[in-house]
C-alpha cells in the first residue's frame, strides 16, 4: 500500500482492490491551489489505474463553487470509477447532496455510514465496475 500526504488529505492506495483511501484533514482548505496539487497527488499515488475513493468525511472542511464544478468534471478523475463518502458530518452531508444535485458529477456517488460499509460495497461491484469502463 502506498502513502502520501496532501494539505486536503491522507492517502493511501490499495492497488489489490483499486481503492484510494482518504481521510480529510480537520479544517482543510479546498482552494485552487491545494486543489489541483491534491489531484496530482492523487495521479501519482494511484498510477493511472481506475480505482474508486473511499473518503473519510468526518472533519471539517471548506470548499468552493470552483472546486465543486472541477471536482464534477470526468476530466479532473479520468480513471477514479467511484467515490464512496463515509462517517459524513452533518454539514458534510448536506455539502455532498448538493454537490450531487446541482454539479452532477460523471461518476457514481455512493454515502454510507461506516468505512466497512462502503468498502463491502465497492468490493462487490469492484470487477464488474472496472470492466465496465476499460
Amino acid at each position: 500500500m502506498y502513502s502520501i500526504s496532501t494539505n486536503i488529505a491522507e492517502l493511501s492506495f490499495d492497488e489489490k482492490n483499486a481503492v484510494l483511501y482518504m481521510t480529510i484533514i480537520e479544517n482543510a482548505e479546498m482552494t485552487m491551489e491545494n486543489t489541483k496539487d491534491h489531484y496530482e497527488k492523487i495521479e501519482k499515488i494511484t498510477q493511472n489505474k481506475k480505482y474508486a475513493a473511499l473518503i473519510d468525511m468526518s472533519n471539517y472542511y471548506i470548499t468552493s463553487p470552483e472546486i465543486l464544478s472541477l471536482t464534477a468534471q470526468k476530466s479532473t478523475f479520468k480513471n477514479r470509477i467511484a467515490t464512496i463518502y463515509y462517517n459524513s458530518s452533518m454539514s458534510n452531508k448536506l455539502t455532498n447532496e448538493f454537490f450531487k444535485n446541482n454539479y452532477k458529477p460523471e461518476m457514481v456517488i455512493k454515502t454510507f455510514k461506516t468505512k466497512a460499509e462502503g468498502l463491502k460495497w465497492w468490493l462487490e461491484v469492484k470487477d464488474e465496475m472496472l470492466n465496465i469502463t476499460r
